[in-house]
């Protein structure tokens, strides 16, 4: 059987709770829930298809048994796990949410741990908006790690004069790409939900999504701001690559030159013909040898002056 609690709600006079809002907890895992979720006979067949079928990085259907939406969320708190999602799908109604998902889920488990303090919880939105917080907080430490391996490549430059390299760059893309990516697809399914007419919300429930789309709004404006680091980082590390390239292409242009007359006067001297000056002359090949490596520091010192000028 599926996890069910009760959050918020008064009691009146017969100790009867007349307000609040009751949470489903299906686990798709566990062939009891399954069961209980094919034999419910308060939500029609398409709702139950949508249930039990796998999303993609978000989904919104309005349907006669409430709204459905389809979330990518963390399933571990584990800190290295943060960017393997899993398929979390919601059916909010006027007072109940129902949730369904393939094993354990962090949030979920947050929100359990919260049923025995949920006086603040009291409509689906408030849960809703529960949960997207627990999903997004845990993403912060992603962001958290991010924005101080971008200072920490910042420092280095500055510092050190040492560039990032562009296997440590890329892997902070790939991060934010990811995250921004999730944090995005909340996003908008958020300011889809906030503007459906279908969705009555009272004014603490428009509050509520403000908050989570205020707190979602500052996670990405924090990626973006890392993306931009980073892209200053890699312009100068592609600066100095190209100085780097430069300056080698240089050294290789002068040496290129230096030996230009040098090849020409030994090819000359090593063609086989008779009549060559000074060819049975013991100090002919010193003389020539002298000449060649005059020329050669001419050449070079003409070159290096030029070049700084």
């Amino acid at each position: 059987m599926p996890v069910t609690k009760r959050f918020g709600g008064e009691s009146d006079q017969d100790g009867q709770r007349s307000k609040g809002v009751t949470w489903i907890d299906v686990d798709l895992d566990s062939p009891d829930d399954r069961a209980w979720l094919e034999n419910w006979d308060e939500i029609g067949s398409p709702t139950r298809s949508l249930l039990r079928e796998p999303v993609g990085l978000q989904q919104r259907q309005q349907l006669d048994d409430g709204l459905f939406l389809g979330l990518r969320t963390p399933r571990s708190d584990d800190l290295e796990q943060l960017d393997q999602l899993t398929d979390l799908k919601l059916l909010i109604g006027k007072a109940r949410v129902v949730t369904a998902h393939a094993g354990p889920i962090a949030a979920l488990d947050e929100l359990r741990r919260r049923s025995g303090a949920g006086g603040s919880l009291t409509t689906p939105v408030d849960l809703l908006g529960f949960m997207i917080a627990a999903a997004t907080s845990r993403i912060e430490r992603l962001i958290f790690d991010i924005a101080r391996a971008t200072d920490t490549a910042e420092d280095r430059l500055l510092d050190e004069g040492a560039p990032p390299s562009a296997h440590d760059l890329n892997l902070l893309r790939r991060s934010i790409l990811r995250v921004r990516r999730q944090l995005k697809s909340v996003q908008q399914l958020l300011a889809q939900v906030s503007t459906d007419p279908a969705l009555v919300l009272d004014g603490d429930d428009r509050q509520t999504l403000l908050r989570s789309s205020e707190h979602l709004r500052l996670y990405i404006e924090s990626l973006e701001d890392s993306r931009a680091r980073i892209e200053l980082l890699q312009e100068h590390a592609d600066a100095e690559r190209a100085g780097t390239m430069a300056r080698s292409s240089l050294d290789l242009t002068i040496v290129a030159t230096v030996f230009l007359p040098l090849t020409f006067v030994s090819g000359l001297l090593g063609m086989n013909v008779a009549g060559i000056p000074d060819e049975h002359n013991p100090w002919a090949f010193w003389i020539v040898s002298g000449a060649l490596v005059v020329i050669a520091l001419v050449v070079w010192v003409l070159l290096r002056r030029r070049m700084r000028l």
